[in-house]
Order: structure tokens, then sequence, then C-alpha cells
């Protein structure tokens, strides 16, 4: 249970190193998190992988090759670590199940207070598309976790049954999985092809490896196909995330659309995100009546995205649509972080826009409400 078997990956074709690292399960592209073990076309079938493999359950490996296909295989150690790497595959390191009944795992998943799951489409799935990404947050209690999830890629209106199993073993599908520990209902998906399941606790399980109802740490999670109850659409083994890491939420699947949750209407998300509840409502045709009340489980838009084109950076699209630097950054919640910087074009950028009337202006920088400017003192 030691050794890590390489026999499935085709080294003798590469004049490489190939190096696998551990991260955390949602650092899989932060190379600062990697603690490479270097692996070359002359190393042997299998080597160990760490002598207390208890402490490695839930963590993420990463399998490496190095850009520079010069680099030879005998010197692996120095000119390896020296060259930037492209991940080739990833996986993170569940339980095993045993091979007979008789036999039980005994391994325990490291200490974690926050888990992540990344799901992977199986190749057979009648939606290739699907995607999602779960969170795992401890409850207010030890024996109770929270869990967060977002699936896309789904057609509106599909349910898609979600189930936490005994073994992190995703060999031979469901079979390996071991049985199901919860059955944690069903993720229905939206009118824009959003699944969202937030906030619902495991009860009777723990982040905590030693708590006598056992981890949700290196399990796995499957969604199923409702129609064919046996038939596993996306499977994900869940690691350990990252401790400082406080994030429970992801991207909506569609941009600058908002899951109304309990008790939200129209008039709500337009005031969280400080734009016009008209706007809000024209950008929702399906809304044909604007007083509805709340709508838990719909899916609208609270801005409009717009793909920047050649030469367009943020600022100058903010500056054209009359937002102010606050304004864009509340709007774009998942993508604002990522942008070094404002004046720098980004061709391709998708960001979620809500005019500002009153300071809007063409490309050519002419104000396309001159009346309402010369005015604007008096409004």
């Amino acid at each position: 249970a030691s050794h890590l078997l390489l026999d499935d990956v085709l080294l003798a074709p590469l004049d490489a190193s190939l190096s696998l690292s551990e991260v955390y399960a949602n650092k899989g592209q932060d190379a600062s998190y990697r603690t490479s073990r270097l692996y070359s076309t002359q190393a042997p079938q299998s080597e160990t992988l760490t002598s207390d493999v208890s402490s490695r359950i839930g963590a993420s490996l990463l399998l490496l090759l190095p850009l520079s296909a010069t680099s030879s295989a005998t010197s692996t150690s120095n000119a390896s670590s020296a060259l930037p790497h492209m991940a080739v595959s990833r996986c993170e390191l569940g339980l095993a199940r045993p091979p007979t009944a008789a036999q039980i795992n005994s391994a325990l998943a490291r200490p974690a207070l926050r888990g992540f799951c990344l799901l992977r489409t199986l190749a057979d799935s009648p939606f290739p598309q699907l995607t999602g990404r779960v969170f795992f947050d401890q409850g207010e209690q030890e024996t109770q976790v929270v869990v967060r999830a977002r699936v896309c890629g789904v057609p509106a209106g599909t349910r898609v049954p979600m189930k936490l199993h005994e073994y992190g073993d995703i060999r031979s599908l469901p079979s390996s999985l071991g049985a199901p520990l919860v059955e944690m209902g069903a993720i229905e998906i939206d009118n824009l092809g959003s699944g969202r399941y937030d906030e619902k606790a495991l009860v009777g399980l723990s982040l905590n490896p030693l708590s006598a109802s056992g981890s949700v740490i290196g399990r796995a999670l499957a969604l199923y196909n409702e129609l064919e109850p046996d038939a596993v659409l996306a499977v994900c083994v869940i690691g350990a995330r990252e401790p400082t890491d406080l994030s429970t939420v992801t991207a909506p699947c569609t941009p600058c659309t908002h899951s109304l949750q309990q008790q939200q209407s129209l008039y709500d998300v337009a005031e969280f995100y400080r734009v016009s509840w008209l706007s809000v409502w024209s950008l929702n045709l399906d809304l044909r009546k604007l007083d509805t009340g709340p709508l838990p489980g719909l899916s609208i838009y609270y801005a409009h995205p717009m793909k920047l084109g050649n030469g367009e950076s943020p600022r100058s699209v903010a500056a054209r649509f009359g937002m102010s630097h606050g304004q864009l950054q509340l709007l774009n919640p998942y993508t604002y972080s990522t942008i070094t910087d404002l004046t720098e074009a980004a061709e391709g950028l998708v960001l979620c826009i809500s005019p500002n009337w009153r300071l809007l202006h063409d490309r050519m920088g002419t104000d396309l409400c001159p009346v309402i400017l010369s005015n604007r003192s008096s409004l």
C-alpha cells in the first residue's frame, strides 16, 4: 500500500524525466505547493511513495513532464527541477477498496478542516461537458460536514443524484467505490444550466481522520444518471483543501448570472450588485411579471456579459460604460482578482457590465446622453 505503481504510464517512448508532485487538491496549478518526487525512463516500475501512507490520503498527485524535450533521463535530479513543467495528468490519493471482503483498509486521511473535490466526467457519459467543484467545511459539530457544490454542462431541468461512497477507488466503477455511505439527494439543473448544492450537511461524518465516525477525506463522490441508477456520470476523490483557502463558492456556469436563494427576489439581486432593477428586469425576458416574488432555484442575469475586443482593457471598458473600479469589482467577483493590470489589453476576457447611463459614451468618447450630462448637477 506504500508503493506507487507506474505500470500504466508509458515511460519508454519518453526521453525525458517525469515528476510526480504532491499538492493540495485545490492547488493543482500552483507550483509553490508542489513537493516533487522524480521518476525517469531509467527508474524501476515502482517507487516508495511514503513511509507513512496515512499522511498522504487526500493529497493530489500531478504527473509533470518537463517542457524541454532535450533533458536526459540520466540527469533527472538536476535538469528536471530547473525546467518548467507541464501537467499531463492528476488524481487525488483515495482509500483503496480491499481485494477481499475479509480485509479492511486501515489507512487514515491526514488532518484537514476543509476538503475539495474536482469532478471528472466519464468517457461514456451522456453529458461530456459536465464539470463540477465541491467544497467541504467543518460544521457546527465535529461529526458534521457542510457541502457546497456547483455543477455545469448538464441540460436544464435535469436531476443528478449524488452519493458519497465508502472508498476513493475509481479503478472499476461503480463496484470499486464500495457501498454508498450517504445518498446526498439530487442536484437540480436550473433554467440556465447551472446546478447548485448549497450548505447541506453530512451528519455522522467528519473531516477529522481520528473521529470514530470516519472522515470524508479520501472517499469518492459520484454523480449518477437518474434514468439509469447504476450509471456513473462523473466522479472525484475528496482531497484536502489548502488550510488558508476560505472560499466556498465557485463561478456560475453562465457568466454574470445569480442563482436565486430562498426569499431572494429580482429587487434583492439588483440591490446586492448595486444596479438598476430595471436593467436586471430587461436582461431577463422570461420574467414577464416584475413582482413575481422569490423564485429560489432560478438563475437570472444581473449584468450584461461582454467579451473584450482587440485593444480593449478593463479600464477602457469601465470608462466607456461609466463604471467605477468599485462597480467593476463588485460585478466581476470571480475574474477581478485575476486581472493584474486594468490598463492592459485583455482580448477575449468576459466582463459583466451594467452601464451608468449618466456617464455613458461611445468608442470615440462622445457622450451618449448629452442632455442628461448637461443637467447632471441639477439631478
